[in-house]
């Protein structure tokens, strides 16, 4: 189902809560098939957001890229053009604008669907099905490429206009065989965009490019004055100084109207203000001796030569070169650059594991800012432009030898001088008998699945400090020549296809990093004793037969990171590690862990106090990643697990808690100590029995806080917390409980409140005093709480009533969804709430409302953008005017409104029955559904004004629609009773 926008005028919310609902009442009935029987998937995910998650944000609409994009929206809108191909030279600027084509085309509703995938050199058909599938939320049941073409283009039939984009095609093939509906007459509702750095492409008949393409478009470099602006942009303000502005006028000229030229010279040069070494910049340009790389411009690598020079750092040259050893376009995971820089010595004069990450993710950074490196598709990933990889591949080859996923069916004529080799992702089935390469230091083999080992390959590899074998089925124990490798540093053997028999890691005691993430190790790993030099130990995920004795682990004398998160005997639910172990390590900084039964942890134990951590106590689901506490199916009643967390509740930032049985409260039962929970960011609470306040005043504190201290040093409850979600928790009366003392901050930095399912809440538990304190709340969930009565309370649990005017909330989002004892959202007197940061409000299956706001609180809705109301039987007006003895509104401006929806409200009478005039400034989206009392949209007394609403062009009222004329203002009350007259006639 696509949950995502179903028709112009309103994202489905209703069939969003009503999933929702279902799913919580089928949860137990999930729960109970996932443990009884062998699923691991239970559902399809929803749908991603698509090319309007890809779009770069670095197009600049210059001139001639306008003009590009009017070229290709115009052919997209051609009936009989349905393959469309860009075409020129790499670095030019085709991904861009492709990407904000796809964003445009989608926003514009051209297409239901936009996806892209990237193609690259090397045709590969699965990775490419499993791009699109990804955006389209598809999760393939079919393991075979046709299988999944078949699984995928039955899922794009059902979408009637879809668009889809192949960026960097090298060569020709039949798009019907990724599973992409062309040819025939799918082709009329099925559009193909290509990117290619190849004409000949454009012509290919492999592709059925013969009368079905109508169009090439060929993307030309910049104008010189759009190149100095793009370059000014990067390079910053000095270049506007009198002495620079010449020379730098030269060195944007060398770069030749190259989008990447002009963007990675400028950051290059960007802060540079001596004119000499700008001189020397246009010198490099100029007499640079370009190498000969397929689709690169000659100064595109005259300019990427150059901001590789000037980054100055042998680190961040080193990590730049190490990311074009990763296959093009893949997604390159920033840990794996920080263990094979272990291994290397890249990172230098750094001490620890945790120094050499920090220090990564700096030269990281610096060459995302140098534009040499991209974000990937999650924090911890990054990318490389295929352009800036195929240069620096050739920077690199005197050191590196590259063929990362090229499809290779055996071993390569490869030169001994090498210091480096990356072989990874492809699918070489055997190796020399010896390799001999007295200076090789890094052999990158991962992903070759077929991949059989000669016994004496190792032995002429006695310089190798990094190796990396993941997803293959090599036996080391097996391999005579793994000897040779004394000197080793790292590495990785994840995800192996076989058991892995480590008898062979008593040669390797010079070993700093081992992976053997989910692996499965037949026997318990003897061999760890032997690893005194070892630092990293990651057995995520992995497989024992039996417990790694205690006396193995302590060999691991200099361990800094241990990572044994889901990691277990077998099927029984017992960690491979006895874990009061982990306060054996001195040096101990990183820790990840699973504890299914909190029982088994001695009375006494008390977690290190580790720096980086990832927690799992009892049986649950999944969480962040680090800095994280999960706390699932524990009993309060037994308060030693609670005492063996205190380290890390003082520096989670993370908290979940699930079925936490006999735990009344967070404050003050988790509050045995003076910091805790101090630096918490997100605090989940879901399906705690008797939980009942997330701060309750009233209840006894573990410690003792003297009232002179309390005043002298203020309470500082959950200081950092930026997302509270409270869920499912039938017994929760509120947030807040008792007489909170003025001193006390509390949530100062919430910025998102997120409360679904609490079927016994009347009150939040908020007085609005108490709420105008948190400065930063911009986001507030309500759903399915079947007792709340109020949102706002202008009265706290000690009687005190609300009596200062101009309680400004920061609140920029509020969603009310199923509410069903909800008859106010302020229950407040006078002008209490002002909401004047509100930009979107919904209000959903209210049913006891019978307005939303007195007028002195819809004044205050100056930055209001979008008001959706659906489904709230009892409203008969949005906006109610002031009782008799208060001030009553002569005018409310909506200076902001875009969207208004009102949909099935059977009493609603008009918008406000008083006679207020409103104005409309912004307005362009009114949609009034199935309201069959709404005879007039605003009260007759106010209708003797003009109604101002120059923006609004289409208004529809059931099936009765009405287009205006650009800036004319349209009388609603009109076009309501016209629609009533139609309704009456059909």
């Amino acid at each position: 189902m696509n949950k995502r926008c179903v028709s112009w005028w309103c994202p489905n919310l209703i069939i969003l809560y009503r999933l929702g609902k279902e799913a919580k009442k089928r949860t137990p009935e999930v729960t109970n098939l996932q443990q009884n029987g062998m699923f691991n998937t239970i559902s399809n995910p929803a749908p991603l957001s698509g090319i309007l998650s890809m779009s770069s944000g670095s197009f600049v609409a210059f001139g001639t890229r306008k003009s590009d994009m009017m070229k290709v929206m115009g052919a997209l809108n051609e009936a009989n053009v349905h393959l469309i191909a860009i075409h020129g030279m790499g670095g030019v600027g085709k991904t861009t604008l492709v990407k904000e084509i796809g964003k445009k085309a989608k926003e514009e509703k051209l297409f239901d669907e936009v996806v892209m995938a990237v193609v690259s050199q090397n045709i590969d058909i699965m990775k490419m099905q499993d791009q699109i599938a990804d955006m389209l939320g598809l999760q393939f049941t079919q393991r075979s490429v046709p299988g999944r073409a078949s699984q995928l283009r039955d899922r794009l039939r059902n979408v009637n206009k879809k668009l889809i984009i192949l960026d960097d095609v090298w060569d020709g093939f039949k798009v019907e065989n990724i599973g992409i509906p062309f040819g025939n007459d799918d082709h009329k509702v099925c559009k193909v965009l290509i990117t290619t750095r190849r004409r000949e492409v454009c012509n290919s008949p492999a592709m059925g490019m013969g009368n079905q393409l109508e169009k090439i478009i060929t993307l030309n470099v910049l104008s010189v004055e759009e190149s100095w602006d793009l370059f000014k942009m990067n390079a910053g303000e000095a270049v506007d100084s009198p002495r620079l502005t010449m020379v730098a006028k030269d060195v944007a000229n060398e770069c030749r109207g190259l989008p990447i030229a002009l963007v990675t010279v400028g950051r290059a040069m960007r802060g540079k203000v001596d004119s000499e070494e700008w001189k020397e910049a246009v010198l490099e340009l100029r007499i640079s001796a370009p190498a000969n790389i397929d689709g690169v411009d000659k100064n595109v690598f005259k300019s990427l030569k150059l901001s590789y020079n000037y980054l100055r750092n042998d680190e961040a040259k080193s990590c730049f070169l190490l990311c074009s050893l990763f296959p093009e376009d893949g997604n390159i995971l920033i840990k794996d650059l920080v263990r094979y820089g272990i291994g290397l010595r890249i990172f230098k004069d750094v001490d620890n594991v945790q120094e050499a990450r920090r220090r990564a993710k700096v030269v990281v950074n610096r060459l995302i800012d140098s534009c040499l490196l991209l974000q990937g598709h999650k924090e911890e990933f990054v990318k490389l432009h295929d352009v800036v990889r195929d240069v620096a591949i050739w920077i690199g080859s005197e050191k590196y030898f590259v063929r990362a996923g090229q499809n290779l069916k055996e071993w390569p004529n490869v030169e001994r001088h090498y210091t480096g080799i990356s072989l990874m992702w492809n699918d070489i089935d055997s190796l020399p008998p010896v390799w001999k390469s007295p200076n090789l230091q890094m052999l990158l083999l991962q992903k070759n699945l077929q991949l059989l080992w000669p016994t004496e390959f190792f032995s002429g590899l006695e310089a190798l400090k990094v190796l990396d074998l993941s997803h293959t089925r090599v036996n080391l124990s097996k391999v005579l020549g793994i000897n040779h490798l004394a000197g080793l540093r790292t590495l990785v053997l994840d995800d192996m296809t076989v058991p892995v028999d480590t008898k062979f890691l008593g040669h390797m005691k010079t070993l700093e990093v081992l992976s053997l993430k989910n692996s499965v190790l037949p026997s318990p790993p003897l061999e760890l004793r032997e690893l005194s030099k070892l630092r990293l130990l990651d057995m995520s995920a992995t497989r024992h037969n039996s417990l790694i004795p205690a006396d193995v682990m302590l060999g691991l004398s200099r361990l800094e990171e241990l990572y044994m998160f889901n990691t277990f005997i077998n099927e029984e639910p017992k960690p491979a590690v006895e874990v009061a172990v982990v306060n054996s390590f001195p040096h101990l900084s990183a820790l990840e862990i699973s504890i299914t039964d909190s029982r088994i942890l001695p009375q006494d134990f008390i977690f290190p106090d580790v720096k980086n951590f990832r927690i799992k106590m009892g049986n649950g689901g999944g969480f962040g990643n680090t800095e994280c506490l999960g706390l699932f199916d524990l009993d309060a009643n037994m308060p030693w697990w609670k005492r063996s967390l205190k380290n890390l509740l003082k520096r989670t930032s993370d908290l979940k808690t699930n079925n936490i049985r006999n735990m009344k409260n967070i404050f003050p039962y988790l509050f045995f100590d003076g910091d805790v929970l101090n630096l918490a960011e997100l605090l989940v609470v879901e399906e705690c029995r008797e939980f009942e306040y997330l701060i309750n005043r009233d209840e006894k504190m573990e410690i003792a806080i003297p009232l002179h201290e309390e005043e002298r040093n203020p309470l500082q409850l959950f200081p950092n917390l930026e997302e509270l979600i409270l869920y499912g928790l039938d017994t929760l009366k509120g947030i807040c409980h008792g007489a909170i003392p003025s001193s006390w901050e509390i949530m100062s930095k919430l910025k998102v409140l997120d409360v679904s399912y609490c079927c016994q809440m009347s009150s939040l538990g908020f007085h609005i005093n108490l709420l105008q304190r948190l400065q930063f709340l911009e986001k507030l969930d309500l759903l399915d709480c079947s007792a709340l009565q109020h949102v706002f309370e202008g009265q706290s649990d000690d009687g005190q009533v609300a009596v200062d005017e101009g309680n400004e909330l920061s609140l920029r989002e509020i969603s009310l969804i199923d509410l069903p004892s909800l008859n106010q959202i302020c229950n407040c007197p006078g002008r209490i709430v002002h909401l004047h940061n509100l930009r979107h409000l919904d209000i959903i299956k209210c049913r006891r409302l019978k307005n939303l706001f007195q007028s002195s609180v819809a004044q205050t809705l100056q930055k209001l953008e979008i008001l959706k109301v659906y489904e709230c039987e009892e409203i008969e007006e949005i906006i109610a005017v002031e009782s008799e003895e208060q001030k009553v509104a002569e005018k409310i401006v909506f200076p902001c409104l875009k969207i208004l929806e009102l949909r099935d409200l059977t009493n609603l009478k008009c918008f406000c029955m008083g006679g207020i005039h409103f104005e409309w400034p912004s307005l362009n989206r009114l949609y009034v559904g199935r309201c069959p009392n709404m005879k007039t949209f605003v009260a007759a007394a106010a209708t003797n004004r003009t109604q101002s609403n120059p923006k609004l062009k289409k208004i529809i009222v059931d099936g009765y629609v009405s287009v205006a004329e650009e800036g004319e203002s349209v009388d609603l009350n009109i076009v309501i009773q016209r629609a009533m007259l139609y309704g009456l006639k059909k």
